[in-house]
């Protein structure tokens, strides 16, 4: 898939994303306000304005040199990540897990052993 490809598909997700975000944002200020939400056929105002705002939003980043220039490079640099193999993952999963358990047993004990030595100073300090 070529990078302007996978540029076009992110665009696409954030936009649908801030189209989700703005819509509720928007449905939230309107019942604050206690504006109606007038339906223009099966949309609310609310969705068109939602919805220019998102393409607009869109259109302009696209067109705003300096967000498509950072972004082709996040997405080419992206490209050569070497992902690990499925083997790899489960590997270093299993040693993740193994490790916070040991880890937990540790401060475990350190805990049991700094509950007793507490105790046996608070109870001596009190006879």
């Amino acid at each position: 898939m070529s990078n302007r490809r996978i540029l076009g598909f992110s665009y696409l997700a954030a936009s649908v994303i801030l189209f989700i975000i703005l819509r509720q944002l928007l449905l939230w200020i309107v019942g604050t306000a206690g504006l109606t939400n007038m339906a223009a056929g099966p949309f609310t105002m609310t969705d068109i304005v939602a919805l220019l705002s998102t393409a607009g939003f869109a259109v302009g980043m696209w067109k705003y040199p300096k967000a498509y220039g950072f972004l082709t490079e996040v997405v080419e640099e992206t490209s050569k990540v070497v992902w690990p193999t499925r083997q790899e993952t489960r590997d270093s999963t299993i040693v993740v897990i193994v490790f916070v358990f040991v880890i937990a047993a540790i401060l475990g004990s350190f805990d049991l052993v700094w509950a007793k030595v507490t105790n046996v100073i608070l109870s001596s300090s009190l006879n």
